[in-house]
């Protein structure tokens, strides 16, 4: 279940939580805006998210109030790694360097330009938006609108919810054939790599030669089993690529 904060800032965004079909309760929360239990990679997490609008970051950002009080009270309440910021509303950085942000019918204006004596560098809120990341440990997710921070939220939460284990993005092994060979007949590339050339393509030096690798050996087993000579028999390997291959082959 998502606790949301009841107050003005995130109160308002428990009905948007209805068509995502999410268990959320609001209730008043110690720090943060949000805030769940979820699964690390130690056990059990508490996962707390801070929201800001861009004029309330600006606002917290030059008044010390978020480094200084808000987000150290959510270090002592949640768990390390798993305390958020997000960022809500769309700007860019202008020509001249200033913050700009978009209004009505898409037109681009000087965030904050009535009124305010000093403009706001876009560098300003860049530079502190890395400095809340790299020096105070919160991830920071940047989104246009309330519907798309709680869009953000119900992925963040079903993510969390998952085993850890289950993550598996991070531990891709990228192991890609080689590149595909022109045909002789239509002069384009449409070869795909099979389960030999694939192995092959992971061996030291060969790269493409893997295509005669795969032409040389019947199977995978053929390879693993190759000796020093047979592997010189395949066209572009030399004695000492042989011998490196081999090498690697059994793990020596």
């Amino acid at each position: 279940m998502i606790l949301i904060d009841s107050r003005t800032g995130s109160g308002e965004l428990v009905p948007l939580f209805k068509p995502y079909n999410t268990d959320v309760e609001s209730t008043i929360l110690d720090s943060g805006d949000l805030a769940w239990v979820g699964n690390g990679e130690d056990g059990p997490v508490s996962v707390g998210v801070e929201r800001k609008r861009l004029g309330d970051l600006i606002q917290s950002m030059r008044d010390d109030r978020l480094a200084g009080r808000q987000i150290p009270t959510m270090h002592k309440h949640y768990s390390p790694g798993h305390i958020y910021l997000v960022v809500e509303g769309v700007w860019r950085c202008g020509n001249s360097g200033v913050l700009e942000t978009c209004r009505s019918k898409g037109k681009w204006e000087m965030f904050g330009s009535v009124g305010r004596a000093k403009p706001v560098m876009y560098r300003e809120v860049s530079s502190f938006l890395h400095s809340v990341q790299v020096t105070m440990g919160v991830k920071v997710i940047k989104t246009g609108r309330d519907t798309d921070t709680v869009a953000e939220m119900v992925s963040l939460y079903n993510w969390y919810k998952k085993d850890w284990k289950a993550h598996h993005t991070a531990f891709t092994i990228y192991a890609p054939g080689p590149e595909p060979q022109a045909t002789k007949r239509v002069g384009f590339r449409s070869n795909v790599a099979g389960f030999k050339e694939r192995v092959a393509a992971q061996l030291p030096g060969i790269g493409n030669k893997a295509w005669e690798i795969g032409n040389h050996f019947k199977s995978g087993r053929e390879m693993g089993n190759a000796g020093v000579e047979e592997w010189m028999k395949v066209p572009g390997v030399g004695r000492k690529g042989a011998q490196e291959i081999v090498k690697t082959w059994r793990g020596d």
